[in-house]
């Protein structure tokens, strides 16, 4: 029994069991043949599709239908997988016909749009694939770059932190001395999509231009917790060239 049934809204109820003082409620959901869904303790939105997101905190995990099957978007396709959504504590939206999943043991890996595993359950995060490629930290916290088919292309060794691929070429960072990896206080660096260093790693930042073959470079002098700016250069990606 539950003890609290909300109205019928696209073919769903929601619904609170084992109401206690003090503590957060226990939601499910109600579809009209009498099967109920475990939500948790968030409450789940219903959506005017009839789909239902899950959420933890402010955050979207996952979207299912009445039947407990993960939905998730393939650009602005709508695909079914028959897996539960109870297999999966997040599922995001496909990327290059990927959907990056994590597990409920917090592994993350990669499914394709008919639900087959392409990238193992073997990282404790993964990016979106952007260009067929990814970066995901395996269990040692190492950085490595995966092709679309899940293979490792390269392990990053030292990279701290990533951007993603643009027009093949990717920014990448390095912890420096001081702790920092990012930006104005962090050792950067671009990777092609082989993982190859194309442009050697320095103290400072690499920004984009409107032209994406063409990086802007400030070189840092280190000033304590702040980043000083020092000179100001370009690069182009295509060629491999310095411009001053």
């Amino acid at each position: 029994s539950y003890d609290y049934i909300s109205d019928f809204e696209y073919g769903i109820a929601k619904c609170i069991k084992d109401v206690r003082q003090g503590h957060a409620n226990h939601w499910y959901i109600l579809n009209k043949e009498g099967e109920s869904l475990d939500c948790g303790y968030d409450e789940p939105i219903i959506g005017a599709d009839g789909l239902i997101s899950l959420s933890i905190g402010t955050s979207t995990n996952k979207r299912i239908d009445c039947k407990g099957h993960l939905v998730l978007r393939n650009g602005s396709e709508t695909v079914i997988l028959d897996a539960k959504y109870t297999d999966y504590n997040i599922a995001r939206d496909f990327s290059c016909g990927l959907s990056c999943v994590q597990k409920n043991d917090g592994c993350w890996g990669a499914i394709d749009t008919k639900g087959h595993i392409v990238v193992p359950f073997d990282y404790l995060s993964i990016g979106d694939f952007i260009e067929d490629r990814s970066f995901a930290k395996d269990i040692n916290g190492a950085i490595v770059l995966l092709s679309e088919n899940g293979r490792i292309i390269k392990r990053l060794e030292g990279v701290t932190g990533n951007e993603s691929f643009n027009n093949g070429v990717a920014i990448v960072y390095k912890e420096t001395s001081d702790g920092y990896s990012r930006h104005l206080h962090g050792s950067c660096g671009l990777i092609n999509n082989k993982g190859e260093i194309i442009l050697d790693f320095f103290e400072g930042e690499i920004i984009y231009t409107d032209n994406p073959t063409i990086f802007t470079l400030n070189s840092m002098v280190s000033n304590g917790s702040k980043g000083k700016r020092g000179k100001v250069g370009y690069f182009n990606s295509a060629t491999g060239l310095l411009l001053k």
